[in-house]
């Protein structure tokens, strides 16, 4: 009985927990879209290099694209895909 108990238990808390990211990710998302709104209607724009670690620029501009991305993953915590797109946004800027 005991462990039925520790079973439904846990479950439940994984199930709140999944709920509870699944509504961060969407706040995010919502944040992102709003902020993007902003720069649009305020004829804005945000630079490429913003929030990018200086060893990464560093990487991109002696034409080490490799180095680059896992410099960016390391430093950020990005996934591979995330990683590839935004040094493929900074690369013909070098």
């Amino acid at each position: 009985m005991e462990w039925s108990v520790l079973i439904v238990f846990v479950v439940l808390l994984i199930f709140i927990g999944h709920r509870e990211i699944y509504a961060m990710k969407y706040k995010h998302k919502l944040l992102e879209r709003k902020i993007d709104f902003l720069l649009e209607r305020s004829d804005l724009s945000l630079d490429k290099q913003f929030g990018v670690p200086a060893q990464v620029l560093d990487a991109v501009k002696s034409g080490n694209k490799l180095k680059a991305l896992r410099l960016y993953r390391e430093e950020t915590g990005a996934s591979l895909d995330d990683a590839r797109k935004v040094i493929e946004e900074l690369w013909p800027d070098t």
